[in-house]
């Protein structure tokens, strides 16, 4: 079974001006931002309790590097 997945309002902004950050500085790394985001919602949506609860009803994926 597979979830739907929503960005908060503010997520959702933040998620703009990051590709935007990206893209103006090199489009590799933009079209590298806008892959992993895909790859991690895909994710998300397979099976939300993929990574641990940080607080009640709240998971965060670990960073990366």
């Amino acid at each position: 079974m597979k979830f739907n997945v929503a960005f908060h309002p503010s997520a959702f902004e933040e998620v703009e001006a990051t590709k935007r950050w990206y893209l103006d500085r090199n489009e590799d790394a933009a079209r590298r931002f806008d892959e992993e985001l895909a790859s991690v919602v895909a994710q998300i949506a397979e099976d939300p309790r993929i990574w641990p609860e940080r607080m009640a009803g709240i998971r965060q994926r670990p960073t990366l590097g």
